[in-house]
């Protein structure tokens, strides 16, 4: 028997020489709070890197403290505000990480043109809607 490096109980281990937790919510959890420790989390917002996210706020605002929707020009909060794909990933081809958060590919939006833009629409098609609404 084992203890486990997390939560401390007793397990059989299945790899005696490598294995240091007892399943892998508590290997899970232990990355999370040595992540937590070292600063490392919220370095993503949406699965995009914080950095990105604030860069593309920013140029949005124009110096304002709220920054307006892409589509329909409502204003965003830094709270609010989501990153929305010109070009869909399901329609772009797109194969990499870098591909999928290319600066000229995003655009600052709120949650119902995000959602209403979906996959259904190509950023020129959901933005002549928007002007003509």
């Amino acid at each position: 028997m084992t203890k486990c490096n997390h939560c401390g109980e007793d397990y059989e281990p299945i790899q005696p020489s490598r294995q240091k937790f007892c399943s892998t919510s508590c290997k899970d959890k232990n990355q999370y709070w040595k992540n937590k420790y070292s600063g490392n989390i919220r370095a993503f917002k949406s699965g995009y890197p914080r950095k990105l996210s604030i860069k593309l706020y920013m140029i949005a605002r124009n110096s304002d403290l709220t920054a307006p929707c892409h589509y329909c020009h409502t204003r965003l909060t830094p709270d609010n505000f989501q990153l929305d794909h010109k070009v869909a990933m399901s329609k772009g081809g797109f194969t990499t990480k870098a591909q999928i958060q290319q600066e000229s590919n995003l655009v600052v939006c709120c949650e119902s043109c995000n959602r209403e833009k979906g996959s259904h629409y190509t950023y020129e098609q959901f933005l002549a809607k928007k002007q003509n609404a």
